[in-house]
């Protein structure tokens, strides 16, 4: 007998307090098929191949994978890179027009290095375009119960803020800027307050919005990097914190009916 929710999404973030909705299918990742999961979505690799997924599963339906597929494939091209699983999976159980829950997964993991990864490892998250994600995932808010991404809610920003910097602008100019002079401006840009990005985020054009998602991105393809904060341990951290600052800004604007890319 089925359950009055299709697919429970669980990804893995922090463990929470309540209890996970019954569903007829619960989904995690890249762990192994044990209660109180029956599917697992897994990257997969194959003869090198680095976008593939996988699927274990005791019962699912056994076009589940294609689905993936094919709209990752989608994604692809509206992300400008390979999707996360996470998304994946719920834009296509929104396409199936099934009842979804989502939990542990706000599709913004940390991007900050720990000191014990080697200097050229990259981290895994790095390879997503995590702003572009929630901006996407934003639109499906209306089809699915998904607590830990709903909109921030803070108070209207303070206009008459003395600061009228444009911090998406030189937040965008950091490749070009030496490591000296990044870092110095990357400093200034932690330490701006949220409702300074509020109102860069208001005024920003779509192509300052896509430039901004670059700097947090690393290609599968070029070894070759501007982004040489995403391999450093400290600005790394530092960089996490700004791109936090800017999904939740962006958030913001969403929730007040400001058009974003």
């Amino acid at each position: 007998m089925s359950t009055a929710i299709d697919w429970c999404v669980v990804g893995n973030g922090p463990e929470l307090s309540s209890v996970l909705p019954r569903a007829d299918y619960t989904i995690g990742f890249n762990q192994l098929l044990r209660p109180p999961f029956n599917v697992i979505v897994h990257n997969h690799k194959e003869k090198g191949l680095a976008k593939t997924i996988g699927v274990q599963n005791d019962e699912s339906d056994k076009h589940l994978l294609s689905h993936l597929v094919e709209t990752a494939s989608v994604l692809e091209t509206e992300l400008g890179c390979w999707p996360s699983l996470g998304l994946t999976v719920i834009t296509t159980g929104v396409k199936l027009q099934l009842k979804l829950s989502v939990h542990r997964m706000d599709l913004l993991p940390s991007l900050a290095r720990s000191t014990d990864l080697k200097p050229n490892m990259p981290l895994a998250a790095s390879f997503h375009n995590w702003l572009a994600e929630r901006r996407y995932a934003f639109n499906l808010l209306a089809e699915l119960d998904w607590p830990q991404l709903d909109v921030v809610s803070v108070s209207e920003p303070d206009l008459s803020v003395n600061d009228k910097s444009n911090c998406l602008r030189e937040l965008i100019g950091l490749p070009s800027l030496n490591k000296i002079q990044a870092r110095v401006c990357i400093n200034w840009l932690c330490d701006l307050p949220f409702t300074i990005w509020i109102e860069a985020v208001r005024s920003a054009n779509t192509a300052d919005i896509i430039a901004c998602d670059a700097l947090f991105v690393l290609s599968r393809t070029c070894c070759y990097t501007d982004n040489w904060w995403l391999y450093d341990v400290d600005y790394s951290f530092k960089m996490d914190k700004i791109r936090t600052r800017l999904a939740h800004a962006q958030a913001y604007c969403y929730s007040t009916k400001v058009f974003l890319c």
